[in-house]
């Protein structure tokens, strides 16, 4: 899950007495906020759940100088990464034979592209996750 702070900057200081937000988040999801300035800090009150496209709406109020509605759409980080949670593993244990100059040249795996020959994102049957393969490898 993911834990953070949303910081939206106006063009001048907001209310510091502002007590009540009308804020939505869909999928639903509490928000509490706070203001520093010129910024409106929101923060869930649960952590968001990754790879998730989430709409935040703030309807105009008192205390919050908005002419109409904003709407901010965005999407929350996969759980795993290639460049931060593969591509180490493969450098540690594979890329040493499955490069250029490696034993295993004709089954590359030193680039994310050369992996996706293997591996079709976020389907658990993906050959290079097929247990025929790590039973061969070292884990």
């Amino acid at each position: 899950m993911i834990d953070g702070v949303i910081r939206l900057q106006f063009d001048r200081p907001l209310d510091p007495n502002l007590q009540r937000l009308a804020v939505q988040l869909e999928p639903p999801a509490a928000v509490i906020f706070d203001v520093q300035g010129d910024e409106l800090l929101l923060k869930p009150r649960d952590p968001l759940r990754f790879s998730t496209d989430y709409t935040l709406t703030i309807a105009p109020q008192e205390g919050l100088p908005l002419e109409q509605a904003i709407q901010l759409r965005f999407r929350t980080e996969p759980q795993f990464t290639y460049e931060r949670d593969i591509k180490p593993l493969l450098e540690a244990s594979c890329v040493g034979c499955h490069q250029p100059a490696g034993r295993q040249r004709t089954q590359l795996l030193d680039s994310y592209e050369a992996v996706l020959a293997y591996v079709k994102p976020g389907d658990p049957k993906s050959e290079l996750i097929d247990p025929r393969w790590t039973r061969r490898h070292a884990t």
